[in-house]
């Protein structure tokens, strides 16, 4: 009769020791983090799940950019629309530059897309919602271009105002911290846990030495599997831009040899690379080079994203086929440089020199006075006239007049006397005669 209390302490040893050491755990261990996979793999950087996420980008206030017709995008998004949605596959294209795996680009927000954008979002830091919101979208444009987040401005600490005279304040009591910086009270909690696993287990232990068991037989040591080794990351040459380079090949493999050359120097400057490049017997309108036509389907399909040109003179002489190829490569998120001119409609400038491109392309349509080469015939009187008025409307659409004066070197507008090229200065006055 008395044993009973020991062996009752016995039975409830157990339960207590199990249910202390899930508190110690709960309390000392780190805070649950997402180790779970957030999404499909299969739709991740590469067809992997992300492994090192990056913390939390400070944004500062964005908006929605220049192009961008609507709110966010989610799940369902463009399968009311014929066709799919723009912003979709902008969305799309550009997960699948970074790596991640959204299907084809159709225009349809769809499971694939969601998770590749759920895989995107906890990349960095983001909230994993699978929608696009303005945040994902800054982040996704920020990191597919290559270039730094906008980020919160500081703000400047507030001017410290003079205590009133008195006594000083009572001071608040100070809270113990360790060498870090952290308090130590979870610490001392810890402590305190231990300290009644420790009397616990001295009331248990003598009742279970007393209890004589069976010596439970030793299993043998299972061997111990090979380590699966981690999968291996791409290379660095795989996250580049990947890009196609035409040229013309009318003085045969030798011309097509040197426009190869140039392609390459301007690729490797730019830090693009270069996967192919095709090239067109002779000089036909743009829809009957074979080659040509081959490129542009490619940039259409998400394959690369951007041509560059050994001469900007093998695309068209003409300013309207021009703006027509610049129109259709910049609904289809692709860039156009090449190696013999400044031209490169990836950065600011550039894109900005497109649209002015494609302003006069379409005036060119309008007009009458152009000869079979699409060159201006008149350099005065209605012409010019017309010019200004056309410099003063592309002005009013936000186009800089250093990008009016690149598109009108490049569509060969006559200057003005004793000028060899196109400035700002003589935009200036043109459109001030005007």
């Amino acid at each position: 009769m008395q044993r009973k209390p020991a062996a009752r302490h016995a039975r409830l040893g157990p339960p207590v020791l199990a249910m202390s050491l899930a508190v110690l755990v709960l309390l000392w261990g780190p805070a649950p983090a997402a180790r779970g996979a957030v999404a499909d793999p299969s739709a991740g950087w590469h067809g992997r799940a992300i492994e090192d996420p990056q913390p939390r980008p400070r944004l500062g206030k964005t908006t929605w950019p220049t192009g961008w017709s609507a709110g966010s995008v989610g799940p369902g998004t463009g399968y009311a629309r014929p066709g799919g949605s723009q912003r979709v596959r902008e969305v799309q294209r550009r997960l699948g530059r970074l790596g991640y795996r959204p299907g084809p680009v159709d225009g349809l927000f769809g499971p694939r897309t969601r998770a590749a954008t759920r895989w995107f979002q906890f990349k960095h830091g983001l909230k994993t919602t699978g929608r696009v919101d303005q945040s994902a979208l800054t982040v996704l444009r920020a990191r597919s271009e290559h270039r730094p987040l906008p980020t919160e401005q500081p703000r400047e600490p507030a001017a410290e105002t003079p205590a009133p005279p008195g006594p000083p304040p009572l001071a608040a009591p100070e809270v113990p911290t360790a060498s870090d910086g952290e308090p130590v009270i979870p610490v001392v909690a810890l402590l305190f846990i231990a300290l009644i696993l420790g009397l616990v287990a001295g009331l248990i232990a003598p009742d279970l030495r007393r209890r004589r068991k069976a010596p439970v037989p030793v299993p043998a040591p299972e061997p111990e599997p090979k380590p699966t080794p981690a999968p291996a990351r791409a290379p660095f040459r795989a996250q580049r831009p990947a890009v196609l380079g035409y040229a013309l090949a009318a003085g045969g493999p030798p011309a097509v040899d040197i426009a190869t050359a140039a392609i390459a120097v301007r690729c490797s400057r730019a830090g693009w690379r270069l996967d192919e490049v095709v090239h067109d017997e002779d000089a036909a309108p743009l829809p009957d080079r074979a080659g040509l036509m081959y490129a542009v389907w490619k940039l259409r399909t998400g394959a690369a994203s951007g041509l560059v040109v050994a001469r900007l003179a093998d695309i068209t002489p003409q300013v309207a086929e021009l703006a027509t190829l610049l129109k259709s490569l910049s609904e289809a998120d692709a860039f156009l440089a090449a190696a013999d001119h400044d031209l490169d409609t990836s950065t600011h400038v550039g894109r900005a020199t497109a649209r002015a491109v494609i302003e006069l392309g379409a005036w060119e349509s309008r007009r009458s006075s152009w000869n079979a080469n699409g060159r201006f015939v008149s350099r005065n009187g209605p012409a010019q006239a017309e010019l200004g008025m056309q410099i003063a409307a592309m002005e009013q659409r936000g186009i800089s007049r250093h990008a009016i004066a690149d598109a009108l070197n490049l569509a060969g507008v006559p200057t003005p006397p004793g000028h060899e090229h196109w400035d700002t200065a003589d935009v200036k006055e043109v459109r001030r005669q005007t």
